[in-house]
């Protein structure tokens, strides 16, 4: 249930937070609340339909973070990408001098 939470929107070109950055992140911190409201109803369910909404809904939250996580991972490796490519034209630049 307390699996990692990814805390803190990743750092843009400048040092500053993407806003795409925080928005995925926001999302990710809902499902992750959402998460734990259905635990504390999943622990309270006496009825068998109760308690298959509520594992139902648990997978489908689990599957949201999933997902969040991996496009905000592929953003990261998007912004990494770029910025890599201005360090190697700086390293170009000064071996040509």
């Amino acid at each position: 249930m307390e699996g990692s939470s990814l805390r803190g929107p990743a750092l843009g070109l400048a040092g500053l937070p993407t806003q795409q950055d925080c928005s995925i992140q926001e999302k990710i911190d809902l499902e992750i609340r959402m998460r734990e409201g259905i635990w504390k109803l999943l622990s309270l369910s006496t009825q068998k339909d109760q308690v298959l909404h509520a594992v139902k809904n648990l997978m489908v939250c689990n599957a949201r973070i999933m997902a969040y996580t991996s496009e905000l991972q592929k953003l990261e490796e998007q912004i990494a990408h770029q910025t890599g490519r201005c360090s190697d034209t700086r390293e170009e630049f000064l071996v040509k001098q």
